[in-house]
Protein backbone atom coordinates (compact mmCIF):
# COMPACT_ATOMS: atom_id res chain seq x y z
CA UNK A 1 0.00 0.00 0.00
CA UNK A 2 1.21 3.49 -0.76
CA UNK A 3 2.81 5.33 2.18
CA UNK A 4 0.82 8.48 1.52
CA UNK A 5 -2.42 6.53 1.43
CA UNK A 6 -1.60 4.94 4.78
CA UNK A 7 -0.81 8.35 6.28
CA UNK A 8 -4.05 9.73 4.88
CA UNK A 9 -6.08 6.89 6.38
CA UNK A 10 -4.34 7.34 9.75
CA UNK A 11 -5.02 11.08 9.63
CA UNK A 12 -8.70 10.54 8.84
CA UNK A 13 -8.91 7.96 11.65
CA UNK A 14 -7.42 10.42 14.16
CA UNK A 15 -9.78 13.17 13.01
CA UNK A 16 -12.74 10.79 13.35
CA UNK A 17 -11.69 9.95 16.92
CA UNK A 18 -11.35 13.65 17.78
CA UNK A 19 -14.77 14.43 16.28
CA UNK A 20 -16.31 11.51 18.18
CA UNK A 21 -14.72 12.48 21.52
CA UNK A 22 -15.24 16.26 21.38
CA UNK A 23 -18.38 16.33 19.19
CA UNK A 24 -17.83 19.80 17.69
CA UNK A 25 -21.06 19.59 15.70
CA UNK A 26 -23.14 20.26 18.82
CA UNK A 27 -21.60 23.76 18.96
CA UNK A 28 -22.51 24.71 15.38
CA UNK A 29 -26.02 26.02 16.24
CA UNK A 30 -24.58 28.01 19.13
CA UNK A 31 -21.97 29.62 16.89
CA UNK A 32 -24.41 30.23 14.04
CA UNK A 33 -26.99 31.72 16.38
CA UNK A 34 -24.62 34.09 18.14
CA UNK A 35 -22.30 35.29 15.45
CA UNK A 36 -23.44 34.91 11.84
CA UNK A 37 -21.70 38.14 10.83
CA UNK A 38 -18.37 36.96 12.22
CA UNK A 39 -18.69 33.64 10.41
CA UNK A 40 -19.52 35.43 7.15
CA UNK A 41 -16.55 37.75 7.52
CA UNK A 42 -14.26 34.82 8.33
CA UNK A 43 -15.40 32.96 5.20
CA UNK A 44 -15.03 36.08 3.09
CA UNK A 45 -11.54 36.66 4.51
CA UNK A 46 -10.50 33.07 3.78
CA UNK A 47 -11.75 33.29 0.19
CA UNK A 48 -10.10 36.67 -0.40
CA UNK A 49 -6.83 35.44 1.09
CA UNK A 50 -6.89 32.36 -1.13
CA UNK A 51 -7.61 34.36 -4.29
CA UNK A 52 -5.02 37.02 -3.46
CA UNK A 53 -2.33 34.40 -2.74
CA UNK A 54 -3.06 32.67 -6.03
CA UNK A 55 -3.02 36.02 -7.84
CA UNK A 56 0.38 36.94 -6.48
CA UNK A 57 1.79 33.51 -7.28
CA UNK A 58 0.38 33.71 -10.82
CA UNK A 59 1.96 37.12 -11.34
CA UNK A 60 5.32 35.89 -10.04
CA UNK A 61 5.26 32.67 -12.05
CA UNK A 62 4.27 34.44 -15.28
CA UNK A 63 7.89 35.50 -15.72
CA UNK A 64 9.15 31.91 -15.40
CA UNK A 65 6.60 29.93 -17.37
CA UNK A 66 2.99 30.34 -18.43
CA UNK A 67 0.63 28.80 -15.88
CA UNK A 68 -3.07 29.50 -15.61
CA UNK A 69 -4.67 31.16 -12.60
CA UNK A 70 -6.95 28.14 -12.11
CA UNK A 71 -3.96 25.79 -11.86
CA UNK A 72 -2.27 28.11 -9.37
CA UNK A 73 -5.47 28.44 -7.34
CA UNK A 74 -5.93 24.66 -7.26
CA UNK A 75 -2.33 24.20 -6.12
CA UNK A 76 -2.69 26.85 -3.40
CA UNK A 77 -5.85 25.15 -2.14
CA UNK A 78 -4.07 21.78 -2.05
CA UNK A 79 -1.18 23.47 -0.21
CA UNK A 80 -3.60 24.81 2.42
CA UNK A 81 -4.91 21.28 2.95
CA UNK A 82 -1.35 19.98 3.35
CA UNK A 83 -0.54 22.79 5.81
CA UNK A 84 -3.60 21.97 7.87
CA UNK A 85 -2.47 18.40 8.51
CA UNK A 86 1.34 18.66 8.35
CA UNK A 87 3.69 20.55 10.66
CA UNK A 88 5.62 23.65 9.68
CA UNK A 89 5.49 25.15 6.20
CA UNK A 90 5.21 21.85 4.37
CA UNK A 91 2.21 23.27 2.48
CA UNK A 92 4.40 25.87 0.80
CA UNK A 93 6.77 23.15 -0.38
CA UNK A 94 3.76 21.13 -1.51
CA UNK A 95 2.56 24.02 -3.69
CA UNK A 96 5.97 24.18 -5.38
CA UNK A 97 5.89 20.41 -5.86
CA UNK A 98 2.41 20.58 -7.43
CA UNK A 99 3.62 23.29 -9.85
CA UNK A 100 6.70 21.32 -10.76
CA UNK A 101 4.61 18.28 -11.63
CA UNK A 102 2.25 20.23 -13.94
Amino acid sequence: MNRFLIRGVITLFIIAILVYVFNPLKYVPLILGNSPVVIGLALLGAILSLVMNAGVYTFQLARLKPISFSNVLRSVMKGWVVESIMPGKVGSFAVAWFWQNE
